[in-house]
């Protein structure tokens, strides 16, 4: 039984580490930032993709806002990430 759980801690550590190591590969790659309204972007995508998509978010965000008749500026700001493909987004996806 202990083997069993001490392959199990050391395939968990393995895996841990392998996710670490994409993590840090995609913290080299330039990344676009941006502050609207009260929300921030951080985005993979090209700066005018990232824009455009920015702009949607606040248009959605007020639209919403006008909608429910809630306060569009939030007190805590909106973190928005944008990434380039599904592969560099599953690196932080632990569900």
């Amino acid at each position: 039984m202990t083997r069993l759980v001490l392959l199990w801690l050391t395939l968990a550590v393995a895996l841990a580490t392998v996710n670490v190591s994409a993590q840090t590969e995609l913290a080299g790659i330039s990344w676009w930032q941006a502050e609207i309204g009260n929300s921030r972007i951080i985005s993979q995508l090209p700066a005018g993709e990232s824009a455009d998509m920015a702009r949607e978010f606040e248009a959605w965000r007020h639209a919403v806002a006008a909608m429910t008749g809630s306060v569009s500026n939030l007190p805590v700001p909106v973190y928005i990430y944008l990434f380039s493909n599904q592969a560099d987004f599953a690196h932080f996806n632990w569900t």
